[in-house]
Parts: structure tokens; C-alpha cells; sequence
């Protein structure tokens, strides 16, 4: 090649080296390159936001379980309530319909029988 320049061999590479230093100031910011003070920060306030999560989780169970229980307290109320009032509905539909006409065919049956026996001992 022309013009003085070494295209194919490595020994015209250049290399730099840069001094490591524990700590180097960024915007004003005196920072460590092991643990930047950013870094710090984060630990600091997920530890903070876990802490105060912890704190409020016993009071948010009881309450739940509070709420819960009311609900449930309301809505066995009303649904015995209603279960109540459909039981005695079913309760008088199935005297009117079952019991009253069975009671009826007893006693006639038995006034039947007492008739019969009747007639015969008479007759005999």
C-alpha cells in the first residue's frame, strides 16, 4: 500500500490506559464506583417502602376480615330471612295441597270403616 500507512500489522495500534480512582465527581456529585450514592438511595427507599408495607399489613387484614365478616353477617340475614319466608310459602302450598286432602281421606276412610262395622254388627 502507498502512502505510509500499515494496514496489515497490529503495531501501529495505539493503546490507553485510564487510571481507576475509588471515587470521581460527576455534576458536583462526589460518587463511589463501587456503590454510587444513587444506588444507596434505591436501597434506602425500597427498604423504607417494604417497612411501611409491613406496617400497614396487619391493619388491612383485620379490617378485611372485619368487612368480610359483616358482609357475610348481612347476607346470612337476609338470606335466611328470605329462605324463611320461601320455607313457609312451601310450608302452607304443601298443607293446603298434600296434608289437608290426606287428613280428609283418613277421617273418611276411618268413618267407613266405623260404618261398615256398624251395618255389619247390626245385620248379624
Amino acid at each position: 500500500g502507498g502512502g505510509g500507512h500499515d494496514y496489515g500489522t497490529r503495531g501501529g495500534m495505539v493503546t490507553t490506559t485510564q487510571s481507576r480512582t475509588p471515587s470521581s465527581t460527576i455534576n458536583g456529585n462526589t460518587t463511589n464506583n463501587n456503590l454510587s450514592t444513587s444506588t444507596i438511595h434505591t436501597i434506602l427507599t425500597t427498604y423504607t417502602l417494604l417497612k411501611q408495607s409491613a406496617l400497614l399489613l396487619p391493619p388491612l387484614l383485620l379490617t378485611r376480615r372485619a368487612l368480610n365478616s359483616t358482609r357475610n353477617a348481612i347476607v346470612d340475614y337476609f338470606r335466611g330471612r328470605i329462605f324463611r319466608q320461601t320455607f313457609t310459602r312451601m310450608e302452607r302450598a304443601y298443607l293446603r295441597y298434600y296434608e289437608f286432602p290426606a287428613a280428609i281421606r283418613a277421617v273418611a276412610r276411618l268413618a267407613s270403616q266405623i260404618g261398615i262395622l256398624l251395618c255389619l254388627s247390626v245385620a248379624v
